[in-house]
């Protein structure tokens, strides 16, 4: 039987928002926790998020609230991470690369929306994504300054199992609920 990875999943949210309902639907009690964005301060709610990943001794999916998930979310989180060891995985995407060519690995990080970042990397990315805080006009930039400069590519996983709920042009092109 395949083990299951330990996960943690931090959310960037007002804990009564109604992405963070959804998720505490799919996700096992205990494995959720969310950190306030009410500082008007994203940048710096980002971070502290992060540091979360240094305090458990799991990997960590980071997600913001303003989501809807696919049915089977969890599972399809869990067997990805599963199947991709030590890798940071991103669980929403918008290009059109990922109906052409579907899952793969990348170099280009854009969208914080939901991915996942393995234990042994938690350190070194909040790191440098606080020491950046100025440097860069958004924390999306920060992760795809840090992979380029790791040499570390991630995983896109097709279909998407989370989409934006915002009216925005920000939405997912695999995203199947």
């Amino acid at each position: 039987m395949e083990q299951k990875v330990d996960l943690l999943f931090v959310v960037r949210a007002i804990p009564t928002d109604t992405g963070v309902r959804e998720i505490k639907a799919q996700v096992p009690e205990g494995a959720i926790r969310c950190i306030p964005e009410d500082t008007g301060d994203p940048y710096s709610t980002f971070c502290e998020a992060l540091k979360v990943g240094e305090e458990v001794d799991a990997g960590v999916v980071h997600m913001e609230s303003a989501v809807r998930l696919s049915d089977n979310f969890y599972e399809f989180v869990q067997w990805t991470i599963n199947s991709h060891e030590g890798c940071i995985v991103q669980f929403f995407s918008m290009r059109e690369a990922d109906l052409q060519e579907g899952s793969r690995m990348d170099t280009k990080f854009v969208m914080t929306t939901c991915f996942y970042v393995p234990k042994a990397m938690a350190y070194s990315l909040r790191k440098f994504v606080e020491e950046g805080k100025g440097e860069f006009s958004h924390y999306d930039e920060a992760v795809d300054k840090w992979l380029i400069l790791q040499g570390i590519r991630y995983y896109i996983a097709c279909p998407n199992p989370v989409d934006r709920v915002t009216t925005s042009q920000w939405v997912s092109k695999t995203f199947k609920p």
